[in-house]
């Protein structure tokens, strides 16, 4: 070639410039083999912008990730493979303007890839694919067309597939960040969260991840004073220490599982010291203490079958301790003969137990008690009605079943005494002077006629009389003569109203 013509070839080789550069390129040099390439890497570029991957549940779906990616990878080099360099190396007819515009999509992809922060998380590949770029830009300058299409296109590919592989280097990074956090390998955790985080800084799991990281060391020193502090014996002072390290990572299986230890370790020797002392208060007979210590003892483990068994024996000696007193107090009601309140304590024992044979024997004694001194004294309050031959029948019977009971208190004593007067009174014979006007005829029921007469002294019984005097022309008259104990008695009967 002429050296006029080297220079007219070298003024019209297109420049590399990205889409907003505005180089333009001459489209005289393709070739029908070009052509056949920039197909199949279009179809390639429409298959890669055509994955999309649904990751829900970043960490339980990475092996499937993984899969896809390998395949579409796979896809990738199946497309690219018609223009590998064993294919194209030879082909130095290659228009300078293909290269020119695969040039412009890898720059327009790769700023669309570093807008999604890429170049931070895409690591080596990525740099591998910037180094690829670079050297189609070397090849396109030494005007090797054909290398320079085969490295643009491998940039592009290697841009790709880092594009598609995106959320499965996300839930891959999530994962090995929690299992070398966990394996204790801060740094390296670290890492992967921060590439996480590179990827999606509003990704949940990678965020906690991080905080969780951020505050590891904290929470195995505070797990590591609480060892020490159960190695002392201190276990309060371990729950503490667990507690916090729960509160700055609840999700610190360790902490939790430890501070669960603990707690159990702790109610356990509390329900131990709670049964104890029941037992103990039991047999000093301190029922009440017993019945405190029981309840802090249910408090922590309430099913336990001994609280059962040591339930029924401080419920057993509570109602004999009940039963005792009842029986005390019914019996010094009982000696003070206040039979009433006598009898209301003896029903509350039964209603304790209707077994107790106090309480029955109790019940059955005061009431009968009762009774009697109910009907004494209704006697006593009502001595009038001993001058009928009625009630005094009556209040003598009275008398001969009070004379019965043995060992009589004062009350009981003195109502005999009192009812004993009342029957003597009852029963004296009184003089009684009866005056009258010798035409009247009297007559004194339950005593017989008396006839006519001015006066007529009679002794009778104390009670109380029906006297009638009859005269012929005369109303009859009725009187009741009530024979007192005390001075001679004076009555005066006469018919004197004219019929």
């Amino acid at each position: 070639m002429a050296k006029s013509d080297k220079k007219k070839s070298v003024e019209n080789d297109p420049v590399l410039v990205p889409p907003d550069g505005g180089g333009q390129g001459s489209g005289g040099e393709r070739l029908g083999n070009g052509k056949m390439f920039f197909v199949g890497l279009a179809l390639l570029l429409l298959l890669a912008v055509s994955v999309v991957w649904l990751l829900p549940d970043v960490r339980k779906k990475i092996s499937s990730s993984q899969r896809e990616a390998e395949e579409s990878m796979s896809q990738v080099q199946e497309a690219v493979n018609p223009v590998s360099r064993e294919n194209i190396s030879d082909k130095h007819s290659q228009g300078a303007e293909e290269v020119a515009k695969l040039f412009a999509a890898w720059s327009s992809r790769q700023a669309a890839f570093e807008a999604e922060n890429g170049a931070v998380w895409g690591g080596d590949e990525y740099r591998q694919a910037v180094e690829e770029a670079g050297q189609c830009e070397r090849q396109f300058s030494q005007k090797n067309y054909g290398d320079a299409l085969i490295a643009c296109s491998m940039a592009i590919s290697m841009i790709e597939q880092l594009a598609t592989s995106k959320e499965y280097r996300l839930a891959t990074a999530i994962s090995a960040g929690f299992t070398l956090m966990d394996d204790g390998k801060l740094s390296q955790a670290a890492r992967q969260f921060e590439a996480a985080l590179a990827i999606d800084p509003a990704n949940d799991e990678a965020q906690k991840g991080a905080q969780r990281l951020a505050v590891r060391n904290d929470v195995l020193l505070l797990v590591q004073q609480a060892r020490e502090k159960e190695k002392d014996g201190d276990l309060q002072g371990a729950v503490h220490m667990y507690q916090q390290a729960v509160a700055l990572d609840a999700d610190f299986q360790p902490a939790g599982l430890a501070l669960s230890k603990a707690l159990q370790t702790i109610a356990e020797h509390g329900f131990q010291q709670a049964v104890g002392r029941a037992l103990a208060s039991l047999a000093d007979g301190n029922l009440e203490a017993a019945g405190i210590a029981l309840r802090k003892a249910k408090g922590i483990r309430a099913d336990d079958p001994l609280l059962v068994d040591l339930a029924a024996q401080i419920s057993s000696k509570e109602l004999a301790a009940k039963l005792a007193t009842l029986r005390e107090k019914s019996l010094t009601l009982e000696n003070q003969e206040k039979w009433q309140q006598a009898v209301d304590m003896c029903q509350q024992a039964v209603s304790l137990s209707s077994t107790a044979a106090f309480a029955v024997a109790c019940q059955e004694r005061a009431q009968r008690r009762l009774h009697l001194d109910n009907r004494l004294q209704s006697i006593l309050d009502q001595p009038e009605r001993l001058f009928d031959k009625g009630p005094l029948l009556a209040a003598k019977e009275i008398r001969i079943v009070a004379m019965t009971i043995s060992a009589p208190g004062p009350r009981l004593s003195g109502q005999l005494q009192q009812l004993a007067a009342l029957i003597d009174l009852a029963e004296a014979e009184v003089p009684v002077m009866i005056l009258s006007d010798t035409f009247t005829d009297i007559v004194i029921y339950h005593v017989g006629q008396l006839g006519r007469f001015a006066e007529k002294k009679l002794v009778l019984p104390t009670g109380n009389y029906t006297v009638v005097g009859s005269r012929r022309g005369f109303r009859d008259v009725r009187q009741t003569l009530k024979v007192r104990p005390g001075a001679e008695l004076v009555f005066t009967v006469r018919c004197e109203e004219p019929i």
